[in-house]
């Protein structure tokens, strides 16, 4: 039994739940940019709207352990915060759907 498995989490969860995210906004005519492949411990999207709005995004599997990295990671979205970016943790498809819906209206 894989340790996926045996936790009961979907591992690919994460990724699905970004990538629909990001696109559902991009069709709405928002631009996303993934910023952890910019900087090792940056949140997964920075997002941009409409009137110069600018969101952050970090995406975090549902009840999934804490990974090595997300002391660096916390450390970059308190810092985000600090410098006034609406920033936002998102655990789960729901919690992406409610802010999206929120972005959108």
């Amino acid at each position: 039994m894989s340790r996926m498995e045996e936790s009961g989490v979907d591992e690919w969860l994460e990724w699905v739940v970004e990538e629909d995210f990001a696109q559902e906004l991009e069709d709405a005519g928002w631009e996303t940019l993934k910023g952890d492949k910019i900087k090792r411990g940056w949140p997964d999207r920075f997002c941009f709207g409409p009137g110069a709005r600018t969101v952050v995004v970090e995406f975090k599997r549902k009840g999934a352990p804490k990974r090595r990295g997300e002391k660096l990671q916390d450390h970059y979205r308190k810092k985000f915060t600090d410098l006034g970016f609406e920033v936002h943790k998102i655990t789960g498809k729901e919690e992406a759907n409610e802010l999206r819906d929120s972005l959108l209206t």
